[in-house]
């Protein structure tokens, strides 16, 4: 599947493979917009790009993502933890995933449908101690097909029927372990998490 600049090429994905191509030129910056959002990813994920694109190439097509980090904002402390959602409906590649985030230490949901479970939200953004953001919820079949809208509906079919997986480290200050995780899952390392 080639990546063109504009919205039509998403309309000729069939598979989530051809999504996580896709996904992988839009973390790249090739892609300028995904049916789910618009614009660029964060300015915090460009230093993790490589790591999700060679996840989304790979079969790991990650849906979100943040870093961890720890700032002061208008005297309020804001606390973020590295995570992120991915759909995967390859086998080794989910167990790859939940297996590096056990050995690492990770907080990890997995195995996740559209169609069951509900998962366990997880605080993945605070505010002076108070939760403001979460991960490792299901996601909802609508959710799901409107992240993707105006694709075809084979493309849509294959990632609502696709696994959800959550991997989040518990620690709040560091970045690097989550993305050592994704990158021996994808492949993109060959060593394990150092």
């Amino acid at each position: 599947m080639s990546v063109q600049t504009d919205l039509s090429a998403w309309s000729e994905a069939r598979s989530l493979a051809d999504l996580g191509i896709l996904m992988a030129g839009w973390y790249e910056g090739r892609v300028p917009e995904w049916p789910g959002r618009e614009g660029r990813p964060d300015e915090g994920l460009y230093p993790a790009a490589d790591s999700l694109a060679a996840a989304c190439r790979a079969g790991i097509v990650v849906l979100s993502a943040q870093p961890a980090s720890v700032e002061r904002v208008d005297g309020e402390l804001w606390i973020h933890r590295a995570t992120f959602t991915a759909l995967v409906e390859r086998d080794d590649l989910s167990t790859a995933l939940l297996r590096g985030a056990r050995e690492a230490g990770l907080v990890r949901y997995g195995l996740l449908s559209s169609a069951g479970g509900f998962g366990w939200p997880n605080t993945v953004t605070a505010r002076d101690g108070e939760p403001m953001e979460f991960a490792g919820h299901r996601i909802d079949a609508a959710d799901v097909a409107h992240m993707f809208d105006g694709c075809h509906a084979d493309a849509v079919r294959a990632a609502v029927d696709a696994w959800q997986v959550t991997l989040i480290d518990p620690g709040s200050a560091r970045d690097g372990l989550l993305w050592k995780v994704l990158d021996a899952a994808s492949g993109r390392t060959e060593a394990g998490v150092a």
